[in-house]
């Protein structure tokens, strides 16, 4: 495969050996690839709870993909107000640690995300 002349193509074509086409969605490694029409959207929807930078980049890290992204997202939070006052917040909720399961499957985590492109997804691990 040859190196493309397009600018906005190269960051994909560096990352080519993890993309993959799953049901008609470009995956890199396992977080889908949002194409440019649907950013803007996706930065909306990701900054409707003011949750901060660190904690939308975190997010994002774990299901979405984009060049630039982390950039755009920081660019989103420094402007915001709402979310610099969140981003020093601290938890208001202690973490809970699960004792070993004593073999595989025998404890589930499942939760649901979405809406996104009109679908939910259940997401689970074990």
């Amino acid at each position: 495969m040859e190196k493309p002349s397009n600018a906005e193509l190269l960051p994909l074509y560096l990352r080519k050996e993890e993309i993959t086409l799953e049901q008609g969605i470009l995956l890199f490694e396992k977080r889908v690839i949002i194409p440019r029409k649907f950013r803007e959207n996706m930065k909306k929807e990701l900054h409707l709870v003011h949750m901060g930078v660190v904690k939308m980049k975190s997010l994002t890290r774990n299901f979405i993909w984009w060049s630039g992204m982390d950039g755009e997202i920081e660019e989103i939070a420094r402007s915001c107000k709402e979310c610099e006052f969140n981003e020093h917040t601290p938890k208001s909720e202690s973490v809970h640690r699960w004792e070993s399961a004593p073999t595989p499957w025998y404890r589930i985590h499942m939760d649901f995300a979405g809406p996104f492109m009109n679908n939910m997804f259940l997401i689970y691990s074990k």
